[in-house]
């Protein structure tokens, strides 16, 4: 087994690339789950089931892509 590749499980082998990366982008879920709690629980808001994510200044109710972290970034041009 060379480093570029890591077993997973039975055998399975993953590359080293593909594992970093889906760590990164649960580092970003994570991060920002952390901001939506920071902002939302000091205002009394629901996190769950409640009402949508929406623009702060503005209330425009977000859209699925500004929703995903990193992507949202790099489409609204930071």
């Amino acid at each position: 087994v060379t480093p570029d590749y890591i077993i997973i499980g039975a055998g399975l082998m993953l590359p080293t690339v593909i594992l970093q990366g889906f760590l990164v982008f649960a580092a970003l879920c994570l991060g920002s789950l952390a901001t939506a709690l920071a902002y939302r629980l000091p205002r009394d808001m629901s996190m769950w089931g409640g009402q949508r994510s929406a623009c702060p200044q503005c209330g425009k109710t977000l859209g699925i892509i500004d929703l995903v972290p990193f992507l949202s970034w790099v489409f609204l041009r930071g």
